[in-house]
């Protein structure tokens, strides 16, 4: 009996301390998890953190870019409207012109070019007569143009050529010297787009002001 008893008081120790195991293995095993949720939860709010300042950069960036882009469609608009006022004010001048302010614009535009080609010296074109083509002007009108031009020059011997399908009337008359050597052209129209050019960023910001540059 008592080999029996000492039998069942050491298998309810052993069950006890078995008991207290469990307890302890479980008390642990809830602490690690709690532990491993723990630092799950940082890690997780440390990547969202992170994701976020991407994000959040990424919008700025893609704000930034698209803010630029409107700017920029914006100056595009708004040059290619103010060249198109440009344009329709140089073409309402033209057109405007009476013929004889045309032939003397004209006269000018080409006397001008012509002393800048050949620096006042105009021997050569007695050696070598250049040809010359001409629309929209009369006879008279060229004449006029010519002898304005090379006031010394006996030009009854260049090779002139009228160019027809021109409206005289047109205040887009125009007139070219070919030389061996050079071409020079004079036109009220093509001397009005080339100042447009030469000018174009001045005269942009004056017509668009601090929103031009």
């Amino acid at each position: 009996m008592e080999e029996l008893k000492s039998t069942e008081l050491l298998d309810k120790e052993i069950e006890n301390d078995a008991v207290k195991k469990a307890a302890s293995i479980k008390k642990n095993a809830l602490l690690t998890v709690e532990k491993t949720k723990h630092e799950w939860q940082k890690r997780l709010e440390t990547e969202i953190a992170k994701e976020k300042i991407k994000f959040d950069s990424a919008v700025a960036a893609y704000k930034k870019e698209a803010s630029a882009k409107l700017l920029l469609d914006k100056k595009r608009f708004q040059c290619k409207t103010a060249g198109n006022r440009l344009k329709e004010a140089v073409n309402t001048f033209l057109d405007s012109m009476e013929r004889k302010e045309i032939v003397f614009l004209l006269e000018r535009i080409f006397s001008l070019r012509t002393q800048k080609a050949f620096n006042g010296d105009f021997s050569v074109l007695t050696d070598f007569p250049p040809s010359v083509f001409y629309y929209s002007l009369s006879a008279a009108e060229l004449n006029a143009i010519l002898g304005a031009a090379f006031p010394c020059v006996d030009f009854s011997a260049w090779q002139i050529t009228e160019t027809p399908a021109r409206n005289s009337s047109n205040p887009d008359a125009a007139l070219i010297l070919d030389t061996h050597s050079t071409r020079i052209t004079a036109s009220c129209s093509a001397e009005a787009n080339e100042i447009l050019l030469d000018k174009r960023h001045e005269l942009m910001q004056t017509l668009l002001g601090e929103n031009y540059a």
